[in-house]
């Protein structure tokens, strides 16, 4: 193979891996309606390809509190006008993936989630309901 050709070969590879992680199947949406934070994350880990036990790993080392996790992120949920719940866990089953540290009662933090899951620029209305569900989550 020439140069040209394993250099296309891995762009191709690496396209369709990230590709495949910014989507999520139509009845993993569904199942993640039900059901507490860490199952939600693991069974959206688990339809992007990973072993069951390991997606479950993941998503428990990922949440040390199941239930004030839970509170903070229904509050987002509730809380901002914008966001869905499947668009929270997404959010957070590429952070548990990627090891990242979530911070949901810091208004900096739900700002730059907020913005990089809906790729532009947040409203003054937005921006003072996420200062809200940072000082409830306080």
């Amino acid at each position: 193979m020439t140069k040209n050709n394993i250099i296309s070969s891995t762009l191709l590879a690496s396209a369709l891996t990230i590709s495949s992680l910014g989507t999520i199947d139509l009845s993993a949406n569904q199942q993640i309606k039900k059901g507490n934070v860490s199952s939600n994350i693991a069974s959206i880990l688990y339809s992007r390809g990973l072993d069951k036990e390991v997606a479950q790993d993941i998503s428990k080392n990922f949440i040390d509190d199941e239930e004030l996790f839970a509170s903070r992120v229904n509050n987002l949920e509730k809380g901002c006008g914008i966001l869905s719940r499947n668009e929270i866990l997404d959010y957070l089953s590429k952070a548990a993936l990627c090891k990242k540290s979530v911070q949901l009662d810091s208004y900096s933090y739900l700002v730059g989630m907020v913005y990089d899951i809906k790729e532009k620029p947040l409203s003054r209305e937005i921006l003072d309901q996420l200062k809200n569900i940072a000082i409830i989550n306080a």
